[in-house]
Formats: structure tokens, C-alpha cells, sequence
């Protein structure tokens, strides 16, 4: 029997993204969870949960690449849930965090640096992982920036005001190690297939790109790439002066790359990747370059 994975939220691009790498991989099954689920009532999770039977669940309820919308119920309360569900069934549990945990006054942070949240959607983060450390069989995988085509991030933040006439605001300090959709898929496809093959690596692993980039080194490098492929109408701004936001949302990877041989790619493939799927998915905006 195919080894089955079952993913908790897969409306969103992440989702749609990790999806599709297990599908292209065919290595396992990929089961996904009813939308329309109520975490508050545990019984009728259970109860699901124990119908479907899976072998492992990757958690990324309430998770997006901006914080927006997070809340107690979109990302506590279902890790709470599954934390507790895992635990009694020995089911793996792959929980996906974010660099909000950190206060970002370091130029990097790695695995063991003490968690200081840098903001309310932190916070939420930093309970979800309390909760879910809490299973035996578990791994946080805390990811930097988050780039895509799709859905609200720094990529289409600087890419839709260029392409639309408008400005395209960066504060030119921040710095981050940028991962993609697609990378992050390939990464959690890949912790799955090992799971199911009988690692017994739990904890907490971080992933960035395998280098580092300023928000303005990020946003030269998206506008020349960009304008390869359309007309670039606008331009980019530096609001450094009205952000209070800490600087640095850097991870190290090699913790991850130790335990499980997961090489990093560099932010800037996955800004060519994820432009690739933007023209091939926009082929109108592309024709008009």
C-alpha cells in the first residue's frame, strides 16, 4: 500500500504547490483534509482523521507567507488538535513555522537561538510550535521569506505595482534568505519520502535560500528578470524610513541539510522559477513585452 500523507490546507498557492510536487514525485499518496473542518470540536476531528488513517500529516493551517489574517483559531488551535491526535496514534507531524519567531536583530538565525516573536502573528507561530513539540514523532520546519507567484508576498508585491505603472515599495535593509512554493514542496516532499522510509530525525529544522539578499538586492535582481519577459511600467521605491519592522529574517539551512541531505537552492532560482510559472500561467502579459 502507497504510503499515505495527508495535507491540512491545500486552497492556498504553498498548497497548491506541495500538491503538485507530490503528485510529479507519485512516490506516495497525498490526502487532503475537508476545508471545512472544525477544529474547536476534537471529536469530529478525531473521528475523521481515523477514517482516512494516515500514515503522516504535514500541518500548514492558518500558515501564509504574509501572516495575514492568523489568528488563535487558524493556526494554534489545529496544531493543539493534531499535536494531540499524532501523539496517540504515533503519527509524524510536520508543522510549518516562519522566521516571525525570531525578534530579527540577529543577521541570522539558526535552530537553537532563543525565540523572541517579533510581532503578534509571531506569537502564534512561537504556541503552534510549544503545542506541537509536544508529540514524539515531530518536526517544525521554519522557513524565511516565502516567494511565489501567487498569493500575497514580497515577489508579488514588487512584481503586480511594476507591471501595473505603480511603485513598488521596499525597505532596502531588510534581509531574508528567499525560498519559493516549488522549493518549499520539493523540501517537504522530501522529508515525507524519508519519514516513510524510516527516519527517525524529529525537532526543529530551519530552511532559507543558500545565500542572503537585501530587499533591494532581491528587487534589482526581480526587475531585471522581470523585464525579460514583459514591460516593466513602474518603479521601485525605498520606504526604509517609515518601516519599523526588524531587519533580518535569515535562516541558516545547514541543520536540516545535516540531518537530511536537503541541498538549498539560491533565492535567485527561485526567482527565475517562479517568474517561469507566472509567464507560462499569464502568456497575455508576456506577449505584450
Amino acid at each position: 500500500m502507497p504510503y499515505k500523507v495527508l495535507l491540512t490546507q491545500h486552497a492556498d498557492a504553498l498548497g497548491q504547490a506541495i500538491q503538485l510536487g507530490f503528485d510529479q514525485s507519485g512516490f506516495m499518496e497525498l490526502m487532503l483534509l475537508p476545508q471545512h473542518l472544525n477544529w474547536g470540536d476534537e471529536t469530529a476531528v478525531s473521528r475523521w482523521l481515523d477514517a482516512a488513517k494516515p500514515d503522516a500529516i504535514i500541518n500548514t493551517c492558518g500558515w501564509s507567507d504574509d501572516g495575514r489574517d492568523a489568528s488563535f483559531q487558524a493556526i494554534v488551535e489545529p496544531a493543539k488538535v493534531l499535536a494531540t491526535l499524532c501523539s496517540e496514534r504515533q503519527w509524524p507531524l510536520l508543522q510549518l513555522s516562519s522566521y516571525r519567531v525570531f525578534n530579527g536583530e540577529k543577521s541570522g538565525f539558526v535552530e537553537a537561538d532563543e525565540l523572541e516573536p517579533r510581532d503578534e502573528v509571531g506569537e502564534l507561530y512561537r504556541q503552534a510550535e510549544q503545542v506541537v513539540a509536544e508529540a514524539p514523532q515531530h518536526l517544525i520546519l521554519r522557513l524565511s521569506w516565502v516567494i511565489g507567484w501567487q498569493g500575497q508576498n514580497l515577489l508579488t508585491r514588487i512584481m503586480l505595482p511594476l507591471l501595473e505603472g505603480a511603485q513598488a515599495e521596499i525597505v532596502s535593509e531588510r534581509r531574508g534568505s528567499p525560498v519559493s512554493h516549488e522549493d518549499i514542496a520539493r523540501v517537504v516532499n522530501a522529508l515525507a519520502k524519508q519519514i516513510s522510509c524510516g527516519s527517525d530525525n524529529w525537532g526543529v529544522f530551519h530552511y532559507g535560500a543558500a545565500d542572503i539578499c537585501t530587499e533591494d538586492e532581491f528587487a534589482v535582481y526581480l526587475v531585471k528578470r522581470l523585464g525579460d519577459k514583459a514591460e516593466v511600467l513602474g518603479e521601485v521605491m525605498d520606504v526604509s524610513g517609515k518601516s519599523t519592522e526588524p531587519l533580518s529574517a535569515a535562516l541558516g539551512y545547514r541543520h536540516l541539510m545535516d540531518c537530511f541531505g536537503v541541498q538549498p537552492r539560491t533565492w535567485k532560482q527561485a526567482v527565475n522559477n517562479e517568474l517561469a510559472l507566472w509567464a507560462n500561467n499569464n502568456p497575455m502579459a508576456v506577449d505584450q513585452a
